[in-house]
Formats: C-alpha cells, structure tokens, sequence
C-alpha cells in the first residue's frame, strides 16, 4: 500500500508554476493545482499568436512575453488567476468587503477614543462627513489621500 502526503503551498493561489502559449491562449498553472486559459484576445489584443521571441516566468508572480519585435508583455498573478478561477473574484470581493469593514471600526474607534464626532474629524481631515460616515460603516475604501488625511487629523500613523 503506498502512503500519499500532502503539503500546504503558502501563498500557492499566488504563485505562477508554469505557462504555455497556445493558438487559443496562455495556459497558466499555479502552485495550488489551479489552472486555465487567458484567451489570445486578451492576452494580445487580436485573435493571432504574434511572433513570440521567449516565454518567461521571471519570478512567481508574473509571466512574461516577449514578441519578435522586442516588445514585452507582462501577466500578473491575479490577472492570470482571474482567468483560471472562477471562484476568484468572489473570494477577493469578500476580502475586500471584510477590510472595509475593518478599517470603518477603526476609524470610528480612534475617533471615539477622541471624543470627536463625525463632523468634527471631517472637518479636521478636510472630507465630507457623508464620506465619513460611510467609511465608518464599511461601505467604502477611502484613497491614499483621504487615508493620509484622516490619520494626521486622528493623529496615528496610517498604518494604525
């Protein structure tokens, strides 16, 4: 009787294991088993392969085609993974979804520990309370800017 074993690939839904350029498209392969086609068309815009001088994986988390006419085409990971997985979208919404949540108790956290209301940190932090109030709820992620601005009015850096 043989004895199979297993082993957890960290980051495995990550990491690009192997690539085939086919007539129909690029064949991807990740460390998790996943596997599937980017079709031609999007990967190079038309229905025809070009002339492809080298296909390579120069790291695990990008292909990279380069043509005959020395132009390179670079397929990143979740690009790739969006094509091989049906359930990765879902997955990374959901993800998403959780971290808004996240951040939204955290803001209000901070500000309660200030006793600050809603008007008062959006108007220390130069936004709309409406954009506040929704940051706080999880119903939206704010930009790098609106990030910076509301740590400084908070007085935490923005990774608290």
């Amino acid at each position: 009787m043989r004895a199979f074993a297993s082993a957890y690939v960290e980051n495995g839904e990550r990491m690009i294991t192997s690539a085939t350029l086919t007539q129909a498209g690029l064949e991807v392969t990740f460390a998790d088993g996943r596997h599937g086609r980017i079709p031609t068309e999007v990967v190079f815009g038309g229905n025809q392969v070009p002339t492809v001088d080298d296909l390579k994986i120069p790291n695990p988390f990008v292909v990279r085609i380069t043509l005959s006419n020395k132009e390179t085409i670079e397929i990143p990971w979740d690009f790739a993974r969006h094509y091989c997985d049906p359930t990765y979208a879902v997955r990374v919404e959901q993800q998403r979804e959780v971290g808004q949540a996240l951040l939204g108790r955290r803001i209000q956290r901070l500000r309660s520990a200030l006793k600050l209301s809603q008007d008062a940190l959006a108007r220390r932090a130069r936004v709309s309370r409406m954009m506040l109030a929704r940051l706080e709820k999880g119903e939206m992620s704010p930009s790098h800017e609106i990030l910076m601005a509301l740590s400084q009015a908070l007085g935490v850096g923005p990774t608290e």
